[in-house]
């Protein structure tokens, strides 16, 4: 990846005022040397009025974005590079963004297979922040371990890519280990469920000021689109639920729990994504890919209301990830495309029910899933990547983005034999 320099920007950018005060004196004179006093000045015609038009930068030969001065891309407008063919992208991992083998690798990657966009850990499944950063707020500050820098943002919007900013929300450990008064109390002590996790609480604003803030940061460092993660409540809180003692916010005199979860679940993400929109960039939302079946669970994912309050819906739709008969398919690992089809045609029906129906841009399976035992998997390489995307095209949806926990994709791409990622 090119790194351009422009080694003083006040110099670089008084020559550019400098030349354009030239011309404008060069105009002016012209004017006053050719006029003509015995000529009568012509009447101006009217001129509908036109709005300026968005500035349209993408990558492609009639503009190089390798050859724009640094820093250019700290006042280009947000989503200003939005692949116009739809976004297809791949996952990386905060600790990968920090290794220049591996990004070169995938940027490597991405130009062998037409692919346009990376979604990149910023706030990852540990809870930390991963680029260093002044924010004026406090937790982040506290809770920020860098592993990558701004640069690397720079060079790859310089290749003309597209990044999405990848936030995992209420399953946060490190928020819950410092501050538990954000957290869930058990029973058996600590904010630890029994699975081992910890979830911070989803009912408490200052929970959703500070996932708005670190997304709001995201695209002041450099990111084109926010993706929210683990928006949502523990699986299976509500078996547990009236064991906990934790704050009940604004949600105090509602007694439905499930209703109140998604109440809740539902209205952070229309209040981010006002925040989000405000900075003129999109907010996409991951979610299981059961909720388009499951109406009642208590993780407060509610579909049909989160379609109405997103920009854009990445479903997790892997194959490996449905039970054994699910769609009347016997093992779906080993049928990615019948599986994608099935969860498509149910995500479309509440898509047409919605008033705004967000874009649609399912996340893909491109690992291989052992854990399932012999004979109810199968290793995901070029082929079984491939049925997934057909499934969607034939579907009519372009967009797309491929999970793959290491970020290594190379075997995935070039077919060898993948190694166990999850």
């Amino acid at each position: 990846m090119s790194k351009i320099r422009v080694k003083d920007k006040t110099k670089f950018y008084s020559r550019i005022g400098l030349m354009a005060t030239m011309i404008v004196l060069a105009i002016i004179l012209i004017v006053l040397v050719s006029g003509d006093d015995d000529v009568e000045a012509a009447t101006p015609q009217a001129v509908a009025y036109q709005a300026p038009q968005p500035i349209e930068l993408y990558r492609g030969s009639f503009v190089d974005l390798q050859a724009l001065p640094e820093g250019v891309f700290d006042v280009m407008p947000k989503g200003f590079n939005y692949p116009k063919t739809g976004v297809r992208g791949l996952y990386i991992s905060a600790f990968a963004a920090g290794s220049q083998e591996i990004m070169d690798e995938v940027v490597e990657i991405m130009k062998a297979n037409d692919l346009n966009s990376l979604v990149i850990d910023f706030k990852d499944d540990y809870g930390y922040t991963r680029v260093e950063n002044q924010s004026s707020d406090a937790l982040i500050r506290e809770l920020t371990q860098p592993t990558y820098s701004k640069q690397l943002l720079d060079d790859l919007r310089s290749e003309g890519i597209y990044l999405i900013a990848r936030i995992v929300a209420f399953r946060d450990p490190a928020l819950g280990a410092t501050h538990p008064e954000l957290a869930f109390a058990y029973p058996w002590g600590g904010v630890l469920n029994s699975d081992g996790q910890a979830f911070v609480n989803p009912l408490m604003k200052r929970v959703w000021d500070y996932n708005v803030h670190v997304a709001e940061l995201a695209l002041d460092l450099g990111f084109d689109e926010i993706q929210y993660d683990y928006v949502r409540f523990a699986e299976g809180f509500e078996l547990v639920e009236q064991d906990l003692i934790y704050d009940r916010g604004d949600y105090a005199d509602q007694t439905n729990l499930i209703a109140r979860n998604q109440q809740a679940i539902t209205d952070f993400m229309a209040y981010a994504k006002q925040r989000i929109n405000a900075k003129n960039a999109k907010m996409s939302v991951d979610v299981f890919g059961y909720i388009a079946f499951d109406y009642n669970s208590g993780i407060g994912q509610d579909l049909a209301a989160i379609v109405e309050n997103v920009d854009v819906l990445s479903a997790m739709i892997y194959p490996s990830h449905w039970g054994l008969g699910y769609f009347e398919i016997d093992i779906p690992d080993l049928e990615p495309y019948q599986v994608v089809t099935e969860y498509i045609e149910e995500e479309k029906e509440i898509f047409a029910a919605a008033d705004k129906p967000p874009i649609s841009r399912p996340w893909l399976q491109a690992f291989t899933a052992e854990y399932l035992g012999e004979g109810y998997y199968q290793v995901y390489g070029k082929e079984e990547v491939a049925q997934q995307i057909k499934a969607l095209k034939d579907a009519g949806i372009e967009e797309y983005l491929l999970w793959r926990s290491n970020s290594r994709y190379r075997s995935v791409f070039e077919d060898q034999s993948a190694e166990t990622d999850e």
